[in-house]
């Protein structure tokens, strides 16, 4: 008989004797998986969850899994983020515990054992094609125990894999928590952890000990940076300068899948890798194809491109990209002629055939439709909160881990752009008035570093921002373009308004009577006079609204500054599509929220505007959608009611300024 059938398992035959927890917690874990019974029917699936060292994990058939949450984590001269991956964790297990199919004898580990060592060999080696084409096969082994289709099928033994797999990694889990060591992450076969330096020692202690308990070997890189998403989409730029991503951060993409658009995760790796602004990445690319999106149709749709002109019927697969001008795309069910749309509200080119004597203008790119699809990301990112400054660090009673019972309300808790003496490298909580500081690291251009000689700085009395500007001077290492972008955000509005800042700074670092500490002394007062006057003298005003928009827009890759103080009514366009009637991705100035708006082409045509105006919405009314039905548009009933703007006004910006001066 070539493979072993169960109609069912209990899956306290699937845990290894080697595992055993510390905490009352885990230890009821294991009893309460071991005490579950899965069927054949059923894939023999399971699933349970648990809370435990600030993290929620998911353990099933498909491994363990931390349910991760946007963050952005950056390593220091205190902090360490560091990736520990279990060397061939499945094969190994398999290995140690002499996990066998019931109707194979002992080759199949003896086989199992010289390819895993072969493997590791070509690892140690630097072989990477080797390496990776028997972890392929060594994969697909471990797999093969699961499918009704392989001789090689024993649900049992593939059980005893992922099962004792998980659970060694909550072993590792819990020794680190009990040890003080903040768990960031799990998945599968290893775990991302982030600690100060002085728990090294204890970090390594608990790593030794749990290799020397398991039998496994941990490999360790030490990262700089970990943007994440989710577990499965990350970026990581390790300590040695190389990187790693997945996911939506990957330009490679997962073909499988089809590909999209390689320059939304290129402007993800520029942003937080380098510190290029999105605007930047999208203009120096000049490849079509880093734009491109396919799509392949199944057999029971066709699809269309419909232009005012024409109705093309298209072949299975396609290319396109999304442009200023060009057609529709909509799938059209060949049963009932019901449409999807795809991109709705976006003009697409079809780009089947490539020429390559072509340059990237003659495409007539949409940037803003890229520029808005990686701004998603990047605000998810920038805008995510690190929990760990939103919860105490969990209480050490009798050496368990206990949850702290006080609990936030994360809705009354309000997330501020850095300021200064309350900022830092990472995300500051102060709990007395549930609010959140940003850190400076999340801002590109600055570094930790920089980030802690300025939180030094604002612990040191300055009687005048002159007198910061001389103690910076002095002390810290930062640049006219940090400076510049630190003003800009507003984060030393303690002193003056950022317009106010900008020009005393201006002064100071390149004007008239520009400082430096290399000067003769009597030369220095006589300038240092001078700049005292200008900061008594100045008016103080802010930048213009235009320039605070078009500064964040590029620093943050969207607008971060509101403006309580204005009415609901008014947006800003940051995206015009005028195919069909004008739909407009309007921000809310007062609020921030984001919003699809459209306008009757009647209403638009007589006022007209573009990217980046700033309406106020005078008259707006809610309509349901309609559907192309047997050729005809109809109300849909069931769609999302639309909002329609009726009647606007286009304010200028310098307006704009004006009625926020008087508002103050």
């Amino acid at each position: 008989n070539l493979r072993t059938v169960h109609e069912f398992l209990w899956l306290k035959d699937c845990i290894s004797p080697k595992i055993k927890f510390k905490t009352q917690k885990l230890h009821d874990l294991r009893k309460e998986i071991a005490q579950t019974l899965v069927v054949s029917e059923n894939n023999f699936a399971y699933k349970k969850k648990l809370s435990f060292g600030g993290n929620k994990y998911e353990l099933g058939v498909g491994g363990l899994h931390s349910e991760d949450e946007s963050g952005k984590f950056i390593s220091d001269e205190n902090v360490v983020i560091k990736d520990a991956d279990v060397s061939s964790y499945y094969p190994n297990i398999i290995i140690s515990g002499n996990i066998i199919p019931a109707h194979l004898d002992n080759n199949f580990i003896e086989i199992l054992k010289k390819i895993t060592k072969e493997r590791v060999g070509a690892k140690k080696l630097k072989d990477k094609a080797k390496a990776d084409g028997l972890k392929i096969t060594i994969n697909s082994i471990f797999g093969k125990l699961g499918s009704e289709t392989f001789w090689l099928q024993d649900a049992r033994a593939f059980l005893s894999v992922t099962v004792s797999g998980q659970l060694f990694l909550l072993m590792l889990i819990e020794s680190l928590v009990l040890a003080g060591i903040e768990v960031v992450s799990a998945n599968t076969d290893g775990i991302v952890c982030r600690f100060t330096k002085d728990l090294e020692k204890e970090y390594s202690e608990v790593c030794e000990w749990w290799q020397k308990e398991t039998g496994f070997e941990l490999e360790y890189t030490d990262y700089s940076l970990y943007i994440r998403s989710d577990v499965n989409n990350y970026l990581v730029k390790k300590t040695d300068g190389k990187t790693k991503e997945k996911g939506r951060y990957s330009e490679e993409g997962d073909l499988k899948k089809g590909y999209k658009y390689p320059i939304v995760p290129h402007i993800l790796y520029q942003y937080f890798v380098n510190g290029i602004s999105v605007e930047e990445t999208l203009k120096s690319c000049t490849d079509i194809l880093d734009f491109c999106i396919s799509q392949k149709t199944g057999k029971d749709f066709v699809l269309e491109y419909r232009t005012e002109k024409e109705t093309l019927k298209l072949q299975k697969t396609n290319r396109f990209y999304i442009s200023n001008n060009g057609g529709e795309l909509v799938k059209v069910r060949q049963e009932n002629g019901s449409e999807i749309g795809l991109y709705v509200g976006n003009k697409t080119r079809l780009l089947n055939d490539l020429d390559d004597r072509l340059t990237i203008d003659f495409y007539d790119v949409n940037y803003a439709f890229y520029a808005e699809e990686a701004g998603k990301y990047i605000g998810e990112i920038e805008e995510s909160v690190d929990k760990k400054y939103l919860s105490d660090e969990p209480l050490m009673v009798a050496g368990e881990a206990v949850e702290t019972e006080e609990e936030f309300d994360v809705t009354k808790i309000k997330i501020i752009q850095p300021k200064f003496g309350h900022s830092k490298g990472n995300y500051v909580f102060e709990k007395e008035n549930m609010v959140v500081y940003r850190g400076l690291g999340s801002i590109k251009y600055l570094t930790p570093t920089t980030a802690s000689e300025l939180y030094k700085a604002s612990k040191v009395a300055h009687t005048s921002f002159i007198d910061l500007l001389l103690y910076l001077d002095a002390n810290c290492h930062v640049n006219s373009r940090q400076m510049e972008s630190l003003i800009k955000m507003n984060f030393f509005d303690c002193f003056y308004k950022n317009g106010k800042l900008l020009k005393i700074f201006s002064e100071f670092n390149d004007g008239k009577n520009k400082y430096s500490s290399k000067l003769k002394q009597e030369t220095q007062d006589k300038r240092l006079d001078i700049l005292r006057e200008l900061e008594t003298s100045l008016p103080d005003i802010k930048i213009s609204f235009l320039d605070q928009v078009n500064f964040e827009s590029q620093t943050f890759g969207s607008i971060q500054t509101l403006y309580p103080e204005l009415s609901h009514r008014y947006i800003y366009a940051s995206q015009v599509d005028l195919k069909y009637a004008p739909r407009i991705t309007a921000r809310c100035l007062a609020t921030g929220k984001i919003e699809t708006l459209k306008v009757y082409k009647n209403t638009y045509y007589s006022d007209p505007f573009e990217q980046g105006a700033i309406i106020f919405c005078r008259v707006m009314e809610k309509k349901a959608p309609v559907k192309f039905v047997n050729g005809t548009y109809e109300e849909d009933t069931h769609g999302i009611p639309q909002w329609w703007i009726t009647n606007y006004s286009i304010v200028k910006p310098e307006e704009l300024d004006k009625f926020l001066e008087e508002k103050k």
